[in-house]
């Protein structure tokens, strides 16, 4: 199941409990659909993907505000920091492909 439609459901099942309240325990209601262990999985590695990328992201733009030259227009530091950005993006896909597939799923396979 891709991660689209992980959200998909997630967001049908939540819809089908909009007027309830926060605090209530979502497993006593049969609207939210049913997931299989790979399907959370999926959503892990998903979202632990995300937050590398944020935190790295993050990252660079403290970086690239921190050492940003004296008279430097908007222009040049958007200009900069997107460089610094397809930089960082271009580590983290790399160190993504080398990370073995129980890592990049977010199970263990053995």
């Amino acid at each position: 199941m891709t991660i689209e439609r992980i959200i998909e459901k997630l967001r049908a099942g939540l819809e089908q409990l909009k007027d309830w309240p926060d605090h209530k325990r979502a497993a006593n209601f049969r609207a939210i659909p049913k997931f299989t262990i790979g399907d959370l999985r999926a959503l892990l590695s998903e979202i632990e993907s995300s937050a590398q990328r944020m935190e790295a992201m993050n990252h660079c733009l403290i970086e690239a505000m921190e050492t940003s030259p004296v008279g430097e227009t908007a222009e040049q530091f958007v200009e900069r920091l997107t460089g610094i950005m397809e930089m960082a993006a271009d580590k983290l896909d790399l160190a993504a492909s080398r990370a073995p597939t129980s890592q990049k799923d977010g199970g263990d396979h053995g």
